[in-house]
């Protein structure tokens, strides 16, 4: 008949299956020198540590527990980014990048100083984000920052969130303090007054009282106050009220 012989069919079936394992074969070869060569050649010799000013690089190195000689792809940098930011308040960021072949970059971003508590004969240190920060004795404490008052602290412990007996005050102090370090006020704020969050204020200079009224549109209502203040003397003294914050009333004392 026409057909190929078996014979010759089952040859050529047996070359292509032996093919088929060859480069099955192969691949894995190569996987595992691959494998080998991560594992043997990529490994932990170096450390860099950007944005840190608060805490040395040898603190944070420590802090990550990853060890030189540890397998570069063995490191959980979620973990290590986790047990950083438990150990250091002034942290509120950390990035963890890995630079082949052999080193680690952590690129810190540090909690900004936003205002003090007082609470239990200390002071409590609030960062901008509303995270505290850490606590002094009144005699020791030297920073120019706001003192925040209408709220007594609850159970406080550095690198934890404020907690208020009153819950709406946590987002409406965390609302000011961001707002004025974003426009660059608060060395110059002497008071944040968060009694009231209908009635929102700080204190300008010791000679403006600014109220915002409540928490809305703070952004907007600082903005509105920047402007107000280019266009009075600096020896004015008085209310600057914003609780709208397409209007500013100014109240000579």
């Amino acid at each position: 008949m026409g057909g190929e012989p078996l014979a010759r069919r089952r040859k050529k079936r047996r070359r292509r299956n032996f093919g088929s394992i060859l480069t099955v074969l192969t691949v894995l070869i190569v996987a595992g020198a691959i494998i080998t060569s991560i594992t043997v050649f990529l490994k932990v010799a170096k450390f860099e540590v950007v944005g840190t000013s608060k805490y040395s690089p040898a603190e944070i190195i420590e802090a990550s527990g990853i060890k030189t000689g540890e397998n570069m792809f063995s490191v959980n940098k979620f973990k290590v980014s986790s047990n950083i930011l438990k150990k250091f308040p002034y942290i509120g960021q950390i990035k963890i990048n890995r630079r082949f072949p052999d080193t680690f970059i952590f690129t810190v971003t540090e909690r900004t100083p936003a205002g003090y508590i007082e609470a239990d004969d200390r002071i409590w240190l609030v960062a901008s984000d509303g995270y505290l920060l850490e606590s002094f004795e009144r005699a020791e404490f030297k920073l120019v920052v706001p003192q925040i008052v209408g709220a007594s602290l609850m159970s406080p412990l550095p690198g934890s969130k404020v907690s208020f007996e009153e819950q709406g005050k946590i987002p409406a102090l965390s609302e000011i303090t961001s707002g004025l370090h974003k426009h660059g006020l608060i060395p110059q704020i002497n008071l944040i007054d968060i009694s009231k969050l209908y009635s929102l204020s700080f204190t300008y200079q010791n000679r403006l009282k600014v109220v915002l009224g409540d928490v809305s549109d703070i952004n907007a209502k600082i903005k509105m106050f920047n402007a107000v203040r280019d266009k009075l003397k600096e020896t004015d003294k008085g209310t600057v009220t914003l609780t709208n914050p397409g209007e500013a009333r100014f109240k000579p004392e």
